[in-house]
């Protein structure tokens, strides 16, 4: 893994509400390839919010529309990035916002 952006954002108080992380350099991914992105809290181990609503047909894709696919993942709930990570699959529990170039 290689670390391209960081960015600091205030966790919401409630639940069901996320709180946008603007990263300060923008992310490229050519057509066609594949990224995994981690998107870690250093400051609290519950801080990035996982979906457990993943269908083991779906071939691992938890969101899609006509240009991107989300897959499911491992979850960290650690503090150390990567540092516990359970067994079981979740998915990202917030919004993205891409344009196409």
């Amino acid at each position: 893994w290689r670390e391209i952006g960081g960015a600091r954002t205030t966790l919401p108080n409630e639940v069901g509400r996320y709180s946008p992380i603007p990263l300060t350099e923008g992310l490229s991914i050519p057509a066609g390839s594949v990224a995994s992105i981690c998107v870690h809290c250093t400051d609290n181990a519950e801080g990035v919010a996982y979906r457990t609503d993943l269908v083991p047909s779906d071939g691992g894709v938890t969101d899609e529309d006509g240009s991107i696919q989300l897959l499911g993942a491992l979850p960290c709930f650690s503090i150390a990035p990567f540092g516990e990570v359970p067994e079981s699959e979740r998915a990202f529990a917030g919004e993205v916002q891409y344009t196409l170039l």
